[in-house]
């Protein structure tokens, strides 16, 4: 059973190279990690090290056996509040914002609690941001980062402050805040005019989604006639 999950993997593995998928994959894994901050709390756990042991008395396959376990902590832990929805029974509608033609609020009230003003609305702000105000500059930082691998944190130093700087215009851009505010509002009176919840807010892959359905859709059918024709 080892030996032919292990010529399985093998077998997609090479499938995967050959594709091109698995740097494609690589690429979406590193985004994403780079959207949540990792790349930034990584950053500075080498910084820490590498202050604490000297630039001199450290390579770089030591920096990263030192770091490894740690980044696979964090990434492990990663906080993925921001793929729930945004509207949900408990979220939106607790209290006394009970009631209209669902149960859910009245959809003609549009003040917005504390939780929607720090929590919901940044959410949009920060996911249009990457998407679409950013897509660049964020790519650009993804494509440094795959070039310099562990030394990203010190070569990519012009794309990283290219990319906060953006990341930081729009969100504190007050037009486009109050864009991102009446987008919540009219998705909220949506919600409480008809009961059904909206689809979650996500951040956003920067490919195309069918696309990588599809290949997906691929890459599994691969794996299953691979095991189908070593169970025969």
């Amino acid at each position: 059973m080892a030996d032919r999950n292990a010529q399985i993997r093998a077998s997609l593995n090479a499938k995967l190279i050959e594709s091109g998928e698995r740097e494609r994959m690589k690429q979406l894994l590193r985004q994403r990690l780079m959207e949540y901050g990792w790349r930034d709390q990584m950053k500075a756990y080498c910084k820490d090290i590498v202050k604490q042991k000297g630039l001199e008395n450290i390579t770089v396959d030591e920096l990263v056996q030192e770091i490894t376990p740690k980044g696979r902590d964090m990434s492990s832990n990663t906080n993925t509040e921001q793929e729930t929805e945004v509207f949900s029974q408990n979220f939106v509608s607790a209290g006394r914002y009970r009631g209209g033609p669902h149960g859910v609020g009245d959809p003609n009230d549009k003040s917005l609690r504390k939780v929607e003003l720090e929590v919901c609305i940044p959410g949009i702000i920060r996911e249009r941001a990457h998407r679409e105000k950013c897509h660049d500059l964020i790519n650009e930082f993804g494509k440094c980062g795959e070039q310099h691998g562990a030394w990203s944190f010190l070569k990519c130093r012009k794309e990283v402050k290219a990319m906060n700087e953006c990341l930081k215009k729009w969100f504190h851009d007050p037009d486009f805040r109050e864009d991102c505010t009446q987008m919540y509002l009219a998705e909220r009176t949506k919600y409480r005019e008809t009961g059904i919840l909206s689809k979650p807010v996500r951040r956003p892959y920067y490919i195309n989604p069918e696309k990588e359905k599809e290949r997906i859709k691929k890459i599994r059918q691969e794996y299953e006639r691979l095991e189908h024709k070593d169970n025969h």
